[in-house]
């Protein structure tokens, strides 16, 4: 994963949210705090006393949803490149060994 410290203000509203989808359950507080540091680019440190919780649950929810985008980020990268691969008639390639 990459630093978390890196995410900071770099996704959109729209992939905080399509991240956020697989979280069904997460309290509108955590939200919150995950758009502040993920959108917003404010600092956990902030984001914790504003919020009256720990820097360090400031860092695991905002760990947690990251993880999430980059996972779907992914996904949806190996998915363009099949369908690119198909759309030129290309076979997928395997990685099994073919014998002779």
């Amino acid at each position: 994963m990459t630093e978390l410290r890196r995410a900071c203000g770099t996704l959109t509203v729209a992939q905080l949210n399509k991240a956020l989808k697989s979280f069904p359950r997460m309290t509108e507080q955590s939200r919150d705090m995950a758009r502040s540091f993920l959108v917003d680019g404010h600092l956990q440190v902030d984001i914790a006393a504003g919020a009256g919780v720990s820097r360090e649950r400031v860092r695991f929810v905002c760990a947690r949803v990251f993880q999430e985008h980059e996972r779907l980020a992914t996904e949806a990268a190996g998915q363009v490149a099949a369908s690119v691969a198909n759309e030129d008639g290309a076979k997928p390639r395997s990685n099994a060994k073919r014998s002779r």
